[in-house]
């Protein structure tokens, strides 16, 4: 194994003078080691516009090297090997080795070769002739064999190079839309993060597919944003003793989200919770003379108001908000049986034993937001219609737990009554009636 030994000093001149692809060959080392040398000898490396700009005569500067530790780097050479003949079965191992060799030493992200510049570099390093046929044969091995080759076709051929990867797609779209979409990161310092991770990937159409992403990723993008804004004016409202406006959204029965209504909420927000992996806002609602509930992921569209505002007692607040309420009438609102006037004698036993349902309920709308909560890993089996009464809506879920309905609807009962089945309607009055209240 022969090797060269060189400075810092001859390395930077070298590539600073004809670029690093050039001075590799020119040095006769492999161009990643060269690469490899310069990140870990802190040997400043010249971009492409360097080279651009210099060869439109604009002015260019070198950036200053500052000394380290070894100025002596010693590197192994390209060794150029003689073959006379390659048409033995060794011979064929030596075209797929050698070609896995130029590609790991010839190509990168930018540069790539054709099968004639590999049938060339074969021909110029190993002395070794193969024709297109071979070239193909020995990439489709090497790719079978798991080495990720890129093959992109320009100008009516393809190029072929080395994939090396220090992230996987998705590792890299994490990292990128983590830090474009970071409101915390100065815009300078991030352009400057983000160059750096596409630097560390090969593959220029997945990049190009990031940075250039689908109307859906950014429609997506848009509404994790705006939803961080959303939490953090709520934040500032609720610190600062604040007003802020927004608007309040709801599912309608065609399960898309639409404003509950036109005209924005000026909301005093006083407490700020969690429950079940949900935030929500409590406060009040100005001028309004009402307390609610909201959660912060159906707000939008937020502003902080600069009006003054007046510090509602505790109990005035708690007032307000109904704490302690049961409902309007004092007590708990049960279902009729179907038949009425008449008293169920024998109540219907059911099993306990859960089962499979199609259930059918009729619901307030103000339910919609909750069903979408409660039922969100069934979304696709649930399906709405409208009453036409302005106030109601049908809720049929298929397949769904005969008990989790049961409980469901127990849950939501003064605004939500069970339909079908029969034995699905008749569990929920017998429950009711057996409650330990006694209604």
């Amino acid at each position: 194994m022969s090797e060269i030994k060189l400075t810092r000093q001859q390395i930077y001149d070298a590539v600073w003078d004809m670029g690093p692809m050039k001075a590799a060959d020119k040095l006769g080392v492999s161009y990643r080691k060269l690469l490899q040398a310069c990140n870990d000898n802190n040997i400043p490396i010249p971009g492409n516009d360097f080279f651009r700009n210099r060869l439109k005569k604009m002015p260019v500067t070198k950036p200053f090297m500052f000394p380290a530790e070894n100025e002596e780097i010693t590197l192994e050479k390209i060794v150029r090997r003689n073959r006379i003949k390659n048409d033995s079965m060794f011979g064929a191992k030596a075209n797929t080795i050698c070609i896995m060799q130029l590609l790991e030493d010839y190509t990168d992200d930018i540069k790539t070769l054709t099968i004639q510049d590999i049938i060339r570099l074969l021909k110029d390093n190993y002395n070794l002739v193969a024709d297109r046929r071979t070239v193909k044969d020995s990439i489709e091995l090497l790719i079978d064999l798991g080495y990720e080759i890129s093959a992109e076709k320009e100008n009516g051929q393809y190029r072929y190079s080395l994939i090396e990867n220090y992230f996987t797609t998705s590792e890299y779209m994490l990292l990128h839309y983590s830090v474009k979409f970071n409101n915390m990161i100065p815009i300078i310092l991030k352009e400057d993060i983000l160059q750096k991770l596409s630097s560390l990937m090969s593959v220029k159409k997945t990049l190009w597919s990031i940075d250039k992403p689908s109307p859906e990723i950014l429609r997506d993008k848009k509404e994790e944003l705006e939803m961080c804004r959303v939490y953090e004016d709520i934040g500032n409202a609720f610190e600062n003793r604040k007003q802020v406006s927004f608007t309040y959204m709801i599912y309608n029965i065609n399960k898309e989200l639409v404003p509950y209504r036109e005209k924005p909420y000026v909301f005093i927000p006083q407490r700020i919770f969690m429950k079940q992996g949900i935030y929500y806002v409590t406060g009040e609602v100005v001028n309004e003379q009402y307390g609610v509930t909201f959660r912060m992921d159906m707000i939008r569209n937020t502003h902080i108001l600069d009006e003054p505002i007046h510090q509602m007692p505790h109990e005035e607040l708690m007032t307000a908000q109904g704490a302690g309420k049961v409902s309007d009438s004092g007590k708990i609102k049960i279902y009729k049986s179907k038949n009425d006037e008449k008293a169920v004698i024998n109540p219907p036993v059911y099993p306990e034993a859960d089962k499979r349902i199609r259930a059918e309920m009729k619901c307030k709308n103000s339910l919609l937001g909750k069903i979408f909560e409660d039922f969100s890993e069934d979304f696709k089996h649930i399906n709405l219609s409208d009453c036409g009464d302005g106030e109601h809506f049908i809720f049929e879920i298929e397949n769904a737990s005969f008990v989790n309905t049961v409980h469901w609807a127990l849950s939501v009962c003064d605004e939500c009554e069970a339909l079908e089945p029969a034995e699905l309607r008749e569990a929920v009055i017998d429950k009711m009636k057996r409650n330990t209240y006694g209604i």
